[in-house]
């Protein structure tokens, strides 16, 4: 099991998970983005579609708030 110092350990652990599950991790202002687009290949040249959007430093600060 993978031991974490402080939230941004946390955090970087996320994005790299969501990252493996094709995530964008976008960077707007501070805060990290996990972005999820839906792509439909027969259904080119429309452009993906945004599904989620999720605050990785929210979590982040959730799961370590819970696990205190």
């Amino acid at each position: 099991m993978r031991h974490f110092r402080d939230r941004r350990e946390i955090a970087e652990a996320i994005g790299e998970m969501f990252s493996m599950e094709g995530a964008k991790i976008v960077d707007q202002e501070g805060v990290a983005f996990a972005l999820f687009f839906e792509t439909d290949p027969f259904d080119l040249p429309r452009a993906p579609v945004l599904v989620a959007k999720i605050d990785i430093d929210r979590l982040a600060a959730e799961i370590e708030r819970r696990l205190s």
